[in-house]
C-alpha cells in the first residue's frame, strides 16, 4: 500500500515535470499592443489618429510603430529589446534604436517601464513619473 502511495506520488512529480519543460509559457507582455490613452480618464471618447503599437516578440525584441511618424509603408519608428524584471514589476527597454525623430517616453538607450497591470486584453505601464498609459492586445 505505501509503495503505491509513493509510486503515484513519483509519477504525479514526474509527469509534472515533463509537462513544465515542454510547455513552455510567453510572457504575458508578447504580442501587439495599440495604445489607448491615459489609465485616469475614464471620460477619454475621442478617437486617438495615431496610436503607438509595441509589438514585443518572444525572441526578446520589440518594434514599435505608429503611423503618422513612421514611413508609410513601413511605420516603425523604434526597434530593440525587452526584458520583464519580475521582482521589480519593470519592463526593461534596452538597445533602442530610433528610426525616425519620434521616440516614445525618452531617447536614451534603456528605458525601464513600470508594469501597473496586465492581462490577456489590457496592459498598463508606466514611465517614470508620468501619466499611467493603457494598451490593448490587438494580436
Amino acid at each position: 500500500m505505501l509503495i503505491q502511495v509513493v509510486t503515484k506520488v513519483h509519477l504525479t512529480f514526474i509527469y509534472l515535470l515533463v509537462v513544465g519543460v515542454f510547455q513552455r509559457s510567453e510572457p504575458p507582455v508578447v504580442g501587439k499592443w495599440m495604445y489607448e490613452g491615459n489609465a485616469k480618464d475614464k471620460t477619454q471618447t475621442e478617437v486617438i489618429e495615431c496610436p503607438d503599437v509595441f509589438e514585443f516578440r518572444g525572441d526578446g525584441t520589440y518594434t514599435v510603430s505608429n503611423d503618422c511618424y513612421g514611413d508609410a509603408i513601413k511605420p516603425i519608428v523604434e526597434t530593440g529589446n525587452w526584458q520583464i524584471n519580475a521582482s521589480a514589476q519593470k519592463l526593461i527597454l534596452s538597445e533602442r534604436r530610433f528610426i525616425t525623430n519620434y521616440h516614445i517616453y525618452s531617447p536614451t538607450k534603456t528605458i525601464a517601464l513600470s508594469i501597473l497591470s496586465v492581462d490577456r486584453k489590457k496592459l498598463v505601464m508606466q514611465f517614470a513619473h508620468e501619466k499611467a498609459e493603457v494598451y490593448s492586445r490587438t494580436k
